[in-house]
């Protein structure tokens, strides 16, 4: 095939894409997967509804499919069934050529105001639930969503810079974030997070805001007491973006503070978590030949537990091409 004809055919793929389809939205390990593609559904029928109800729906595909779309108006308790007529699909060629730019943009899966983020914010977070499946909008509802997206198009179309700025959630609530306090304040309030990922929806962003108002505020606090409620994020919060803020936290530890607080935690990372190479090699490659010293008399003061556990985390951590880690086995062989 020539390029012409290749590049063609990658066209003519892409052209035949979902835009939106409710496998996006069903997790591959959920445990009530019919549950989850009617609540995707509903989400997708958010969008449809708003085709139908301006004049968006496109007819460059069949007369029965644009029929299907346009239905959604006379079914108003039935949007999971209107979606299943339409494969679980949306295409490009169901949308008006003219709102295909902004369908397209709208549609991504991934990033906030988009149709995604819009509708959990208002009809998950904002009500109270929990996940998509709570979500049960009326067709009231689905009229004032509809209402929403012109406003977002209307500004895609103007060129607006701020088309898709983030819809604030309605009543949530204001993040109560750290201001300044004592050490013991700090630690009596960061242990209120150790259920962070259980919040619901409602107050999550909130709570998140709050936590890391809290990680950024402890290095102002060097003492292990506080490198350990770091460190014990690891055994409670398995999310990849706060346990990076917890690693930046760390590193602007003294290295013997962080040390101590990592030590304290290491059997319990290294017998419940994939964390420990990770904690371990938060301190810079390029540490003095005394502070390694230092780190090392440290680690073989501690128990043999611990001590097993360290040098298993250094070890896996090395094998990644850890540069700290290789430095401070070679202290603790000296």
């Amino acid at each position: 095939m020539d390029l012409k004809k290749l590049i063609a055919a990658l066209q003519a793929s892409a052209s035949n894409a979902p835009l939106l389809s409710t496998s996006t939205y069903v997790p591959p390990t959920s445990d009530a997967p019919d549950e989850d593609r009617d609540a995707a559904r509903r989400m997708i029928a958010a969008f449809v509804h708003w085709l139908a109800r301006g004049g968006h729906t496109g007819d460059a595909g069949s007369p029965t499919r644009k029929a299907v779309l346009d239905s959604i108006l006379a079914r108003p308790d039935q949007p999971e069934k209107v979606i299943e007529e339409l494969g679980d699909h949306v295409y490009s060629t169901d949308v008006a050529p003219d709102q295909r730019d902004f369908a397209t943009g709208y549609l991504a899966p991934f990033g906030e105001g988009n149709l995604g983020d819009d509708y959990f914010k208002l009809f998950v977070e904002a009500t109270g639930g929990r996940t998509m499946r709570d979500a049960r909008p009326t067709p009231a509802e689905y009229n004032r969503f509809s209402d929403m997206i012109d406003a977002r198009e209307r500004g895609f179309a103007q060129g607006a810079r701020d088309w898709k700025k983030p819809l604030a959630v309605p009543n949530a609530p204001t993040p109560n974030l750290w201001t300044g306090g004592t050490q013991q304040e700090w630690l009596a309030r960061f242990a209120g997070y150790a259920d962070l990922l259980s919040t619901l929806p409602g107050a999550l962003r909130a709570r998140i805001d709050e936590y890391w108002s809290f990680v950024d505020a402890a290095p102002s606090f060097p003492h292990p007491d506080v490198a350990s409620a770091l460190v014990r994020t690891y055994l409670t919060i398995d999310d990849a973006g706060i346990q990076q803020s917890v690693e930046r936290a760390l590193r602007a530890f003294p290295p013997l503070v962080a040390l101590e607080g990592i030590l304290r935690n290491i059997v319990d990372l290294d017998a419940s978590t994939e964390s420990a190479p990770t904690v371990v090699d938060v301190f810079s490659d390029d540490l003095d030949t005394p502070i390694l010293d230092q780190m090392a008399a440290a680690i073989e003061g501690s128990s043999r537990e611990q001590i097993a556990a360290y040098t298993r985390a250094l070890k896996r951590a090395q094998r990644d091409g850890s540069e700290h880690a290789e430095a401070l086995l070679e202290a603790l062989d000296r």
